[in-house]
């Protein structure tokens, strides 16, 4: 069975794999009910941020060995063109924009961007991840979105649904987007990832046999389930998990809980260390009140109203959602490159090696883990540079792969 590639550099460590072989965040971004405002950042918007009506290696006991790509001639890169775009699901008007290369014309290789838990808009913003603050709010799917476009892609990203008003300034959605699918969110959102590469798929400008799903989080597990149904030509997943939402939301009170023992320890029998231990007590009640409630939950016992803040077939419908993630892991015929960072706390430490031994064995995949980057794909430390920009090593195993995909004759859609 092959391992799992660990990258040290850029273009250092990219290796193709062959198959002998998703992160929710906390309760509340994974239910979006309450979405909090976030801090305002210093990432530059792309211009339509509000709603617009607008290898193969036959040999199974044979290791893989990591090949750095060949170093391709690089040619300039294309300028950017950006249009507003729009599509329905369920009834409702979901809204983004297209980024794609300005002067081409032919029909291109298209990539849908699915977005991780919470109120997400078309930038994907974030500020940081359990145990990381990140100086300013990085715009991590426009970055991503934007190094396909100059490469030649035409990328699709939306407006979640859960982006409702109420949450943070940029979302704009009617509340009803959500609070009419709160017992069936799940199903929804894999309703509105379909919507969103059919739509995709139907422009002039997009070749139909080379579209590509990249979801980040509870959109890596939207990008398997609806796999079967839409059939691209590869997944990317960031950050995927390879356990269930309620062990994933246990194991973030549990390392919450963990990091804050370290600092009561350290500050000793202090003012401040009082008022961490009432944080660290407070943290042990919920931990155990989250607990006692997904037990309720997978026994399928009764409950009186919503479960840690939803109904319960809105947890049944995330319980579903990641065993038909996994089962596509584990049986579908669609090639995966699968990005976690190790500097990812939202998920546990092992989730790379689980997600690689989950993998089916008749398909080509990749599964990458990458030092000094985070959940959000920001890299840290000196020789990644900035931090706050996408890492250049995942820019690079994604256009990698893409392009080695591009380069293997499609089939004609029948």
């Amino acid at each position: 069975m092959p391992r799992i590639v660990r990258i040290s550099r850029l273009l250092a460590g990219i290796a193709l794999l062959a198959a002998v072989g998703s992160g929710c965040s906390t309760v509340q971004q994974t239910l979006c009910e309450t979405p909090a405002p976030q801090a305002n950042g210093k990432a530059q918007p792309d211009g339509l941020d509000a709603p617009v009506a607008d290898c193969d290696c036959s040999k199974e006991q044979k290791t893989a060995e990591a090949q750095a790509p060949e170093k391709q001639e690089t040619a300039e890169p294309h300028v950017i063109a950006k249009q507003a775009f729009s599509f329905t699901s369920k009834g409702d008007e979901l809204a983004g924009v297209i980024d794609r290369p300005e002067t081409i014309t032919e029909p291109l290789p298209a990539v849908v961007v699915l977005h991780d838990s919470g109120p997400m808009n078309r930038r994907g913003l974030f500020k940081g991840a359990l145990g990381l603050e990140l100086p300013v709010e990085v715009p991590v799917y426009q970055e991503i979105a934007e190094n396909l476009a100059q490469n030649g892609y035409v990328v699709m990203r939306f407006d979640k649904r859960t982006c409702v008003d109420g949450g943070p300034p940029w979302c704009k959605y009617p509340r009803d987007y959500i609070e009419d699918h709160r017992e069936k969110l799940a199903s929804t959102l894999m309703a509105d990832a379909k919507a969103a590469v059919t739509a995709l798929r139907k422009r002039k400008d997009v070749d139909p046999t080379r579209v590509y799903i990249l979801g980040h989080g509870q959109g890596a597990e939207l990008a398997l389930a609806v796999a079967g149904d839409v059939e691209p030509r590869g997944l990317v997943l960031l950050a995927p998990s390879p356990y269930p939402v309620d062990e994933v939301v246990l194991h973030q009170t549990q390392a919450s809980r963990d990091h804050l023992a370290k600092r009561r320890k350290a500050e000793g029998n202090t003012t401040m260390g009082t008022l961490l231990q009432q944080q660290l007590d407070a943290l042990e009640t919920t931990h155990e009140k989250q607990k006692k409630a997904f037990e309720k939950l997978r026994a399928d016992e009764e409950m009186d109203g919503d479960v840690l803040g939803a109904p319960e077939t809105t947890w049944a419908g995330l319980f579903e959602l990641h065993d038909r993630a996994m089962a596509s892991v584990k049986n579908s015929q669609v090639p995966v490159l699968a990005l976690f960072g190790e500097h990812d706390l939202d998920i546990p430490s092992d989730s790379a090696e689980k997600f690689q031994t989950q993998l089916g064995r008749s398909r080509k995949s990749e599964v990458m883990l990458l030092p000094d980057v985070t959940r959000v794909m920001v890299g840290l430390g000196e020789e990644q540079g900035d931090t706050t920009q996408v890492s250049e090593d995942v820019h690079q195993a994604i256009l990698h792969f893409f392009g080695e995909l591009d380069k293997a004759p499609t089939e004609p859609e029948s």
